[in-house]
């Protein structure tokens, strides 16, 4: 293990973001919970969106403010151990700075968010009314961009990917991001979306649904086998079970649709 000297002003200025996206978290909250109380909507769909909030995805939302609040505590401690040893010392302290577990700058003391982070990254992922995803219905309420900074948090604390899945994820996660920035010129969410139900698309829109696009069809480029094998080993397959081929293929396709509905949204 190095000798790593962790900036204090840096550790400080995330601890902030961290508590910020927490508030954010917990306004959120708040805010849907009061939509779905006041709304004028009833049926199915509508007892099963209210029912999956509260017995579910409120308490996920919750659980990941906490970590927010922890990690955003454990880096403001370490913050303090970095000025202390380095005053004593005179120079750097034994740890890593890598934040998927928040280990090692000094007593081992740290919170790890993951738990939590991972949950909320999943939570979001989660299709409550298909083809809706909670991250698109939650989009237009993210005021501060916090719904990227869990998705990227949440990725890198996730201990199911390998390192190469975590490295297309990231790469889809920029270019979500890029796209929604560049949709995001195009005005306030509602009103670009009111203007495209009336045939109005503006420029920038296009562009950021373009960015999005193109980067899941990196995405899935990117985990393709195109080796000589590797497109044996598929047409082996589809001439042996060209039945079970294309039922793949068919259930591919519909379990884009939640993603490809998100990327359609000005968000």
């Amino acid at each position: 293990m190095g000798l790593v000297g962790a900036d204090v002003d840096q550790l400080r200025a995330l601890a902030r973001t961290l508590t910020q996206a927490a508030e954010r978290l917990d306004g959120v909250t708040t805010s849907v919970a009061s939509q779905l109380t006041s709304t004028r909507w009833v049926g199915q769909d509508s007892e099963r969106y209210r029912s999956q909030w509260q017995s579910e995805s409120s308490g996920l939302i919750r659980s990941a403010s906490a970590a927010l609040r922890d990690a955003a505590a454990a880096l403001e401690r370490n913050a303090v151990d970095q000025e202390q040893t380095s005053g004593a010392t005179g120079g750097a302290i034994v740890g890593g700075t890598g934040f998927g577990g928040l280990s090692g700058f000094s007593d081992g003391s740290y919170v790890t968010p993951s738990n939590g982070l991972v949950d909320i990254r999943d939570f979001l992922n989660t299709t409550p009314i298909w083809p809706v995803m909670w991250s698109t219905a939650l989009g237009p309420l993210d005021k501060i961009g916090a719904l990227p900074l869990l998705d990227a948090l949440g990725l890198a604390s996730d201990s199911r990917l390998s390192p190469e899945e975590k490295i297309i994820q990231a790469q889809n996660s920029a270019t979500d991001l890029a796209g929604g920035l560049s949709k995001g010129l195009a005005g306030e969410p509602l009103t670009v979306l009111a203007g495209l139900l009336k045939g109005k698309v503006p420029t920038s829109y296009v562009a950021g649904v373009a960015i999005q696009q193109w980067g899941d069809v990196v995405a899935q480029a990117s985990r393709a086998d195109f080796s000589a094998p590797g497109r044996k080993t598929v047409t082996d397959y589809i001439a042996s079970d060209p039945g079970g081929a294309f039922e793949g293929a068919r259930d591919a396709v519909i379990g884009y649709m939640p993603k490809l509905f998100a990327n359609l949204m000005p968000w």
